[in-house]
């Protein structure tokens, strides 16, 4: 199958959606084109999600992309592309396969007809054209309206154009179906609906149905939309907006646990009360909002104080402006930068979602554009020699005294501390990702996805992040390989099956979070300390550490070693983006390359256990 021009495959076999911008929408977004991952390498999903993004693309520039910016634009086309790749993924969930509950939507008798007609000729079998009274109907009623040749010699000829003809026009309806359920359902009940009105007021007897169908094909287009003008409420108010917008997110589970609806309606109320204030109004009609709420937002919003409801739980919004203004609420009273932030996204979400064709309450959002950059934050620092002491001088490591369950305890920061991965790339690994390569064991950091419901297997930060990792021989000393055997041996695919990435309601969540808690958060209301802060790294008047400084580590240690090593191989081993075009494009470093990189990596300095204990590989793991 001929991959559309809207549809390209990354090296990787991840196929994305990719529209060029036509010379006037160029100019007007200062942008070339818009591209998104499809988030799947199947080919046939990957061609029915790119026609559908398509379907809502040439209808964005029919009507309103001169109204949007970039950001605007981007984030409408980008919302489209979940929004399909979620129903794509939903269908094949509950029907096996995408269509198939489309495409056996009554198939017209005079296509039958055509089929079977078809077939015959196909297999050279005899045919009795008084067989086929509808295909005989209509190829006659298209000879005399197109004023083809009636000699009876060219009748067979015209009746084997006319069931070419109905089978491409079957194709035609089908692929509309499909476009149209995928891209706007609401078109899709429409088309059913005059379809079926057409077909019972034309064809009560159920023998004259193509005109209805090529009325409605030309009616629809086949590979176009229409737009339909959706549910205009201009008396539609902010706060029924509200409402709407947490019962979309609630129904369609967006929001996930309980508990974060409940959060996004109190900060939903919040941005209410807001503008409440700045509009001296009670019940806000949408199209009443303009670019001067967006500004005052942006400078007013920012003013309020954080733990508003415990601190000031009685205090107004307008109260809390004067106070903050008059210098009664410090700085460092008021709301984060990241707090802001995330009320933007929410602020500008529910007015995107008020565009919406279901919705079609207004016609541009004007809360865009107001985030403001993050003071930079403070970069982590590498572990010292002394650091690696304290770390690797617990129980944990010098006795291995953990439990099977908490395997990752005694392997996550190893393999860190030796290769340089990100937490989440060594706390996702699944045994396969651990092979050979030009005999040499290596790891497999990749993205993969669930070729029958799309879900995530493995994820990685970027495309650059995909990569092979030669095995540090200190690592397969220690006994890393022997753990995997052991595994293998008992039936698991994870390498760590107490770090599972897919939450109860099959949702995707961060394998490393458990990690992350367990050796750098510290809970001192409930007296409970983390890892790091217990073996004395981190504590009162200490620069705070976390389990991901040992990438820092690994970083500065390869960035100053004496053997010079080149910035493009660190890049491959940390699956940053190489810089050398020529590597970059034509070929990057094979592994025995890097394994001479990774081999690099000790800490003389440290007294590892596995390291300055002769016998401790006799020290048995809880599983031998």
């Amino acid at each position: 199958m001929k991959l559309p021009s809207y549809l390209f495959q990354n090296d990787h076999g991840i196929y994305y959606f990719r529209v060029c911008f036509s010379k006037p929408v160029r100019l007007h977004l200062q942008k070339v084109e818009f591209r998104k991952s499809l988030r799947t390498r199947d080919k046939r999903t990957a061609a029915a999600c790119s026609r559908a993004i398509k379907l809502h693309f040439d209808q964005l520039c029919q009507r309103d992309i001169y109204t949007m910016d970039w950001l605007e634009t981007k984030f409408v086309l980008s919302k489209y592309v979940d929004e399909i790749i979620i129903k794509f993924q939903e269908d094949i969930m509950e029907y096996g396969t995408f269509g198939d509950h489309i495409t056996n939507y009554p198939e017209l008798s005079v296509e039958k007809e055509a089929a079977h007609y078809r077939n015959l000729l196909y297999k050279n079998e005899p045919v009795d054209i008084d067989s086929f009274p509808l295909l005989k109907q209509y190829t006659a009623k298209i000879v005399k309206e197109c004023d083809l040749e009636t000699d009876p010699d060219k009748q067979d000829r015209n009746t084997v154009q006319v069931a070419e003809m109905l089978k491409e026009l079957k194709q035609n309806r089908i692929r509309l179906l499909e476009e149209l359920y995928a891209s706007t359902p609401s078109l899709f009940e429409q088309y059913k609906l005059q379809f079926e009105d057409d077909i019972t007021e034309s064809n009560p007897d159920n023998t004259l149905q193509l005109d209805a169908i090529l009325k409605n094909l030309g009616r629809m287009g086949a590979g176009t939309t229409p737009h339909i003008k959706g549910n205009s409420q201009p008396n539609v108010t902010f706060r029924q907006l509200i409402d709407r917008f947490v019962d979309y997110k609630t129904i369609k589970k967006i929001w996930g646990s309980p508990k974060t609806v409940e959060q996004n309606k109190q900060r939903l109320d919040y941005l209410h009360e807001f503008f409440e204030y700045v509009k001296n109004q009670n019940d806000i009609p949408l199209i009443d909002f303009g670019p001067d709420d967006a500004n005052q937002f942006e400078k007013y919003f920012q003013l309020l104080p954080k733990n508003r409801t415990k601190k000031y739980p009685n205090v107004t919004i307008q109260q809390l402006i004067k106070e903050s203004l008059s210098g009664s609420i410090p700085l460092n009273e008021r709301i984060s930068d990241t707090t802001y932030n995330g009320y933007v996204d929410l602020l500008s979400g529910i007015f995107n979602f008020a565009m919406e064709p279901r919705q079609d309450y207004i016609k541009k959002n004007v809360f865009v554009d107001l985030k403001i950059k993050k003071v930079s934050t403070i970069k982590r620092t590498p572990f010292t020699a002394n650091d690696l002491i304290l770390f690797f001088s617990t129980d944990l490591f010098q006795k291995k005294d953990f439990k099977i369950k908490y395997s990752w305890r005694f392997w996550v920061p190893i393999l860190m501390c030796y290769h340089g991965f990100r937490l989440e790339e060594v706390a996702q690994l699944q045994i396969k990702n651990i092979t050979a390569d030009d005999d040499i064991n290596v790891i497999e950091i990749k993205e993969e996805y669930d070729n029958v419901t799309g879900s995530i297997i493995t994820k990685v930060k970027n495309t650059s992040s995909e990569r092979i990792v030669p095995i540090h021989n200190t690592v397969i000393r220690i006994g890393f390989l022997n753990y995997v055997k052991y595994l293998k041996d008992h039936g698991e695919y994870r390498l760590f099956p107490d770090l599972p990435n897919v939450s109860k309601s099959g949702k995707y969540k961060k394998a490393g979070a458990k990690v992350s808690r367990w050796f750098n958060e510290d809970d001192k209301k409930n007296y409970k300390y983390s890892y790091l802060t217990n073996c004395g790294i981190n504590g009162d008047g200490k620069e705070r550490k976390v389990l991901y400084s040992f990438r820092h580590t690994v970083q500065h240690l390869l960035n100053n070693h004496p053997d010079n090593i080149e910035n493009d191989k660190i890049d491959r081993l940390f699956g940053h983006t190489i810089k050398a075009i020529g590597r970059k494009v034509y070929g990057g470093y094979d592994t025995p390359t890097l394994s001479k990189v990774v081999e690099l990596i000790n800490y003389p300095n440290s007294k590892l256990p596995w390291d300055i204990n002769p016998d401790y590989n006799k020290i048995k793991f809880p599983w031998e």
